[in-house]
């Protein structure tokens, strides 16, 4: 499943432009997220939930982006966008939920362990 741009504008989420350049690579991690991102693609780990995308291709002043889809309970349009600065990496994460975008910042650090594996979810 594709999300475009314009996609993204109608769910009333800032406008960004796809970068193209070299993809951002590294492992992250902190409290209820955690991110590895390849050449090949990204996963995310929420709590209780899960994402995939495409490879954070890094564009203009350092900031990447990348579409693809979440998990919890039920497949939804995912976009990512980061911002490394240091070992600190600034996601903020847009999922699409009845005809809205929802969206939540993360900070995790690089090569950091996360908790997202030992948390328990409601059934």
């Amino acid at each position: 499943m594709r999300w475009s741009v314009a996609a993204v504008c109608c769910l009333g989420v800032a406008c960004v432009v796809e970068p193209h350049g070299p993809a951002m690579t590294g492992n992250w991690g902190g409290p209820g997220f955690s991110i590895v991102a390849t050449t090949s693609g990204t996963t995310v780990g929420y709590y209780c939930a899960w994402g995939q995308t495409g490879p954070l291709r890094i564009g203009t002043a350092g900031r990447a982006s990348a579409e693809g889809r979440f998990f919890q309970y039920v497949w939804q349009p995912l976009w990512l966008e980061a911002r490394e600065s240091g070992d600190t990496l600034v996601v903020t994460s847009y999922v699409a939920l009845d005809d809205s975008a929802h969206a939540r910042t993360f900070r995790a650090l690089r090569n950091a362990p996360s908790d997202v594996g030992a948390m328990q979810c409601p059934a």
